[in-house]
């Protein structure tokens, strides 16, 4: 029997089976799409509806937000400029008389503002009489404003809700940073902030009223705004009204239906004849809901596969005829396909004229045999305009990861390495810095300040890669030039920051620790600007520096920086690091954690700055199992030798 025989039998047959099949599949999938449809449209027009509802309630919140920020900025701002001219014009031991003028002239100038003023100094409270009525007023933190401004105050002031005779006060309580002796209060009243917040509620009322009559019932399903009795707020169902009840009640539903986590998202189920979609707007208890009968969406899909299946058995016995005479010209012509196929799969493709010694048969034909024709002409093009430009490509590829490699030996080099980190007899340093990616946003540097000081840094830049790469160099080459015209380390902080954050146009910070120890005292200045707390270990205790100078540097201009003090002990190891090493993850993503750091300093199974390093390194990648590195990793180690028994140690010794 001849394959064209066969052909046309097995059309005749294929197509026998295919019209009994068609029948029911038909009827099938056209219930099924016609539901899925209408299913899907009351899911969209319900979602539609509540992300509308929840950005205008979020715009509302945010603006509150904001008014809030404002307050507190506007209280700060006027505590540092009262600050500074108390500073200028007080001092320490002020006479009394004097310092009720001074107060009086402040606090008439914030009277008229709407800001009251209190001074606590000398076991005496200092204000107008307005202001000293607030002391009584009931806070969240203490009794009363009172105990506030007696108690201890944070180094950069504290903020607190107090409430008397039903108004409500924003209040401001801080210490001048070189006057501690003297305790002030701001305090502002901020009901008309408050008597915003009952207003969201009735405007979001109002816009889904605008909502609703924008989307008429002929054009979606029924949408309603619900209250948790079930009982309609707004809808644009002209046969439902305002403050009816619907059924079934919103809350059988839910409790019919195990929905999950319905406070987050649309969910929809199916319940009494009816199709609903709701989702819970939790602030303002309050649900959105958009409804629809089974019946009639089903009569509308029973109407579609009554007309599909005319359709398809039409055209399939159509199809059956042209099929017959397609299969005798489709015979005669695929053997020649197939031998250029043939000719095609023995030619080297990688040879851009090869297309010219290729005898590739091409059918000017419209059908499919024609088309078979022209696409395997189009794929020998193709393939060959493939393989040239993945050629290209790799090329490409392995030219980028050459200049990232230069890159990061480039980086590297900007660091101190074992043979430029100083090395004395007096201490022992190591560090260790691994990238996340090929490049990354982690340095250290250490260098000699001069005879008997070295300064040691440690930093992170908030993202990873490249721009990170760039920030950090900047930062390293920036922080050692400002160190050759400055020695005060808050000073050389507030450059830093100042120059950083004049042009960032990307919003990029650095975290950083920088220290500058007495090689031969031990004791050491700080600073901290948002980093991860060094480690203090020493032979009989462990505990963190948890001194907090300042924000990240380029956050903010103008921030001010508090350094901190303390010593090193001869054996005593000061461990110093970046948060790739405390939010190190396993494979269970869970974190490392400053817990575990502080386990494995405490086993002290090390002797040098080298081994603790490199001890620590070993319980991170431990913990870390086959999980992939999230973060760049960083470590620094500074031991502080006992002088008697030192020995200037090699170059291997001092850095790894």
């Amino acid at each position: 029997m001849k394959l064209r025989t066969k052909f046309i039998i097995l059309a005749i047959l294929v197509a026998l089976l295919t019209g009994l099949s068609l029948l029911v599949y038909v009827a099938y999938i056209s219930r099924t799409t016609i539901l899925s449809r209408e299913q899907n449209f009351t899911r969209v027009t319900s979602s539609i509806a509540f992300n509308a509802i929840m950005e205008q309630y979020d715009i509302a919140i945010t603006q509150q937000i904001i008014d809030v920020y404002h307050i507190k900025n506007n209280l700060r701002e006027s505590a540092a400029t009262f600050t500074y001219l108390h500073s200028k014009l007080i001092g320490h031991n002020p006479n009394r008389d004097h310092f009720a003028s001074f107060l009086k002239t402040n606090q008439e100038a914030y009277e008229a503002e709407g800001t009251y003023l209190i001074a606590y100094y000398n076991g005496q409270f200092w204000g107008s009489q307005k202001a000293l009525s607030l002391l009584d007023a009931n806070t969240f933190n203490k009794n009363n404003i009172r105990e506030l401004l007696v108690g201890e105050i944070p180094a950069l002031g504290t903020y607190d809700i107090a409430k008397k005779d039903s108004r409500t006060y924003l209040t401001y309580i801080f210490t001048p940073p070189h006057h501690r002796e003297f305790n002030f209060a701001f305090i502002k009243n901020v009901d008309r902030l408050f008597s915003s917040y009952d207003n969201v509620e009735t405007d979001i009322l109002m816009f889904t009223r605008e909502l609703f009559n924008h989307v008429p019932r002929q054009d979606v399903t029924p949408l309603y705004l619900l209250n948790q009795n079930s009982e309609i707020l707004e809808t644009n169902d002209e046969n439902a009204e305002a403050g009816s009840r619907i059924t079934p009640l919103i809350g059988d539903i839910i409790s019919r239906h195990e929905t999950g986590d319905y406070n987050r998202d649309i969910q929809c189920v199916t319940d009494s004849g009816e199709y609903l979609c709701f989702g819970y707007i939790k602030p303002l208890k309050m649900y959105v809901l958009s409804r629809q009968t089974l019946f009639e969406i089903l009569n509308t899909g029973n109407k579609i596969m009554y007309g599909m299946t005319a359709i398809t058995m039409s055209v399939l016995f159509i199809i059956i005829i042209l099929a017959v005479g397609y299969i005798r010209r489709v015979t005669e012509s695929l053997n020649n396909i197939a031998q250029t196929a043939h000719t095609i799969a023995r030619a080297d493709l990688s040879d851009p004229g090869i297309l010219k010694s290729l005898n590739i048969v091409k059918y000017n034909s419209n059908d499919e045999v024609g088309n078979l024709s022209l696409a395997i002409s189009n794929m020998s093009n193709s393939l060959i305009t493939n393989i040239n430009a993945l050629l290209d490509s790799t090329a490409r590829e392995n030219r980028i990861k050459g200049e990232l490699g230069v890159a990061y030996d480039i980086q590297m080099g900007m660091l101190p390495g074992k043979e430029s980190i100083p090395r004395s007899k007096y201490y022992e340093i190591s560090a260790f810095i691994h990238p996340a990616k090929e490049v990354g946003g982690d340095f250290y540097d250490v260098f000699q300040l001069n005879e008997d000081h070295l300064v040691l840094t440690i930093g992170d830049v908030s993202d990873k890669g490249v721009p990170a790469a760039m920030f950090m160099s900047i930062c390293v080459t920036m922080l050692r030039q400002i160190y050759k015209t400055r020695s005060n380390i808050e000073a050389v902080l507030r450059d830093v920051n100042n120059c950083l954050s004049e042009r960032n146009p990307n919003l990029m910070f650095v975290t950083l620790f920088t220290m500058i120890v007495n090689i031969k005292t031990g004791d050491f200045s700080f600073c901290n600007a948002g980093h991860c707390p060094p480690m203090i270990v020493r032979k009989t205790e462990l505990y963190e520096l948890s001194h907090l100078s300042g924000p990240a540097l380029g956050v903010m201009g103008n921030a001010e920086y508090v350094s901190g003090a303390d010593h090193l002990d001869p054996d005593d190891y000061i461990f110093i690091y970046t948060d790739g090493i405390s939010e190190a993850q396993n494979t269970e993503k869970q974190f490392y954690g400053d817990a575990r750091i502080r386990e494995a300093l405490e086993k002290r199974d090390y002797n040098s700055a080298k081994s603790q390093v490199y001890s620590i390194l070993d319980a991170v990648i431990e913990f870390r199992g086959a999980a992939e590195q999230s973060d760049d990793m960083t470590v620094l180690s500074f031991r502080r030798n006992s002088a008697a028994a030192a020995k200037k140690p090699s170059p291997e010794e001092a850095s790894a």
